[in-house]
Order: C-alpha cells, then structure tokens, then sequence
C-alpha cells in the first residue's frame, strides 16, 4: 500500500515538474514573441516618423518651389515693356496662362473637415453683409473700402464660411490661396453690375477645373422696371464668356434677404447634402 502511495506520488510530482516546465517554456515564449513585436511595433513607429519627416520636407520644398513659381509668373508683368506687336501679346498671355495651369495644378487643397464656402467679390460686393445674412448674425465687419484683409473663417451651423480680401482682374494668384480655393465645397463670386469684375478669376478656376457660383448681389439697385433686362445682360454675358466651371447664378440683395426669391433658393443649394 505504501508502495502504491510513494509511486502516486512520484507520479504526481512527474506531471506537476512537466507541467511547470511547460509553463516556464510558455512565458519564455511569449515574452520573446512579445519582445519581437515589440521591436516590430517600434520600428514601424520609427520608420513612420521618419516617413511624416521625410513628407514634411517633401511638402516644405514643393511649397517652396511652387511659391518661386508663381513668384516668377508675378514677375511676368515686367516683360510686358517687350511687347511690340500683337503677336508678341499674344505670345505673353498664352506663356502665362500655361505657366499658372501648370502651377496651379500642383497645388494641393488644404486639409479641411466639413463644408466650406468662399465668398469672393471685388471690394465693397457685399462679402461680409452676404455673410452676416448667411449667419443670421453680425460677425463679419461691414463698411466701406476694403473691409477684409485677409481669409477669415465664419462658422456656421453646419458649413463654414470664408471671408476674403477683394479681388479683382490684376489680383495676384498664390499657391496658399490655390489651396485654399481647392479645399472649399462652393465658390461663390459676388458682382454688382457687370460679370466682367471678376472674369478674371472665374477664367482661372476654368482653367483648373473649379466650379463656382456668381451671385448678382445689390440687386435691389437696379430699378424695378430694369431688372428682367438686367438679368438678360447678366446672362448673356455668361453665355459670351463662355464660363466652363459656372454652376449657378443667383439675382438678390444680402442687405435685404427676403425681397428676392433667389435668396432662399441659395440657402438651399448652400445647406443640400448634394450641392
């Protein structure tokens, strides 16, 4: 009997020296698989870090070298004291025009979230009154001269909007405001009598594929017998300009929201899912 006892026993402790042994090859594994993906995760970490180094300088020099590019671009009105002959001006606008879409085309649009909305316009359109009608609120400054000296952003309830300097047909063109313009939902372009304020940045966004908005704004101006013919100027001009990108046109006044029905038809087109 004792005999049977002692080999139970020896047995017991057999199994029980395996089994120990088992485990302390387990966690002898496991810490060694735990340390190679430890090494694992660390160079990926470290080679990540690397990468975002290496993009960053990539975006620093490409930045770099497309601001020297539209330097140079700028730099072309000097070599209009050369021009001698219409085809020689004619030469000038089409190098320039190719220089800018082959710029242009490198820029990348800002990195935003949400919807984002460009008021543009020549100086005293109405931007910043279009944007505190927007808003329902004074949050944009409103006066006379130019206002607005640089981009500014407006929330709203579920769009942002940009307040921006005037432009107009000699304003320069930089690779941050390209970005800018890329990054943004709707373009919208406000012109008080004429489409030709601002042909010229329409041309420009039609040349790199840009869609935007024209809003006839002070519509309240024109004289209330004049403003079917008004409207037929305006259109006609669109259609003898031959604006690629245009999307839509509005005839309003943001100083009095509710006096023309274009005004909520915008709003609409503004906040729809699939505008």
């Amino acid at each position: 009997m004792q005999k049977i006892v002692a080999d139970e026993n020896k047995k017991y402790y057999k199994e029980q020296a395996e089994l120990f042994q088992l485990q302390k090859e387990w966690r002898s594994n496991t810490i060694s698989e735990l340390r190679e993906e430890t090494q694992i995760l660390h160079r990926d970490v470290q080679a990540s870090e690397e990468r975002i180094i290496l993009l960053r300088k990539q975006h620093h020099q490409d930045l770099k070298r497309l601001r020297h590019g539209f330097l140079q671009l700028s730099t072309q009105e000097q070599r209009k004291e050369d021009i001698q002959s219409f085809d020689d001006l004619d030469q000038y606008y089409r190098e320039s025009d190719e220089d800018f879409v082959r710029l242009a085309k490198q820029v990348k649009p800002m990195i935003v979230t949400g919807k984002h909305i460009a008021i543009l316009g020549s100086t005293s359109r109405g931007k910043s009154t279009m944007i505190n009608s927007l808003l329902g609120k004074h949050v944009a400054q409103v006066g006379i001269g130019e206002v607005t000296t640089e981009f500014e952003p407006y929330q709203g309830f579920d769009f942002i909007l940009w307040d921006t300097p005037g432009i107009n047909d000699e304003t320069k063109f930089s690779s941050e405001s390209i970005a800018l313009w890329k990054s943004m939902k709707h373009r919208l372009i406000l012109i008080e009598s004429t489409i030709k304020e601002n042909s010229k940045i329409m041309k420009r966004f039609d040349q790199i594929d840009l869609h935007y908005d024209i809003i006839v704004n002070k519509f309240d101006l024109a004289d209330e017998e004049d403003q079917a013919q008004f409207r037929e100027q305006i259109r006609s001009e669109v259609k003898s300009l031959g604006l690629k990108q245009l999307h839509s046109l509005f005839f309003l006044s943001a100083k009095y929201p509710g006096r023309y029905p274009d005004w909520i038809n915008l709003v609409d087109y503004l906040t729809s899912s699939v505008s």
